[in-house]
């Protein structure tokens, strides 16, 4: 059988991985062999020692278990070494003048989006402005005085139809 070591703890995603039972059982042929064993009355139910298949599973287990154990004390370590690391003056000095920095070059950004945004408002501006004084000097020019009132027009179509 190959005992594989199948890792308890991903680093990476800070997570404990759950084996899956049935597929490791199928993978390392203990369901055979139990069943095998099981046909031959073996082992006999008064023993007291673990046969093969039972060692090794439990060395297995217990390499998993001191795997799992280390990987999670390493990745503590690291832990522990970063936030010494970021204990040190220098370090958040360094951090600051970044955050600093980022938050300038955001607000420069903005103010840049800010004043494109201004300036192609300010055109339709104009163009609004100049549409309303055509507008109005359209009306002057035909004397039209009074404010249009569009409310009655529901027949007209009606009208222009027939």
């Amino acid at each position: 059988m190959d005992w594989n070591n199948e890792p308890g703890f991903d680093r990476t995603n800070e997570q404990y991985i759950q084996l899956d039972l049935g597929a490791w059982l199928k993978k390392h042929g203990i369901e055979a062999e139990g069943r095998s064993q099981g046909a031959k009355q073996l082992p006999a139910t008064d023993s007291a020692e673990l046969d093969g298949t039972e060692s090794n599973i439990l060395a297995w287990v217990n390499r998993r278990a001191r795997v799992c154990r280390d990987n999670v004390s390493g990745h503590l370590s690291d832990l522990e070494r970063e936030l010494n690391d970021m204990r040190d003056e220098r370090q958040l000095v360094t951090t600051r003048q970044r955050v600093t920095q980022i938050l300038a070059d955001g607000k420069i950004d903005l103010e840049e989006k800010t004043n494109k945004g201004r300036n192609e408002l300010a055109g339709i501006e104009q163009d609004v402005r100049e549409d309303s004084l055509e507008y109005q000097r359209f009306r002057a020019a035909a004397g039209l005085t009074r404010q249009p009132q569009y409310g009655g027009r529901g027949k007209a179509r009606w009208f222009i139809g027939v």
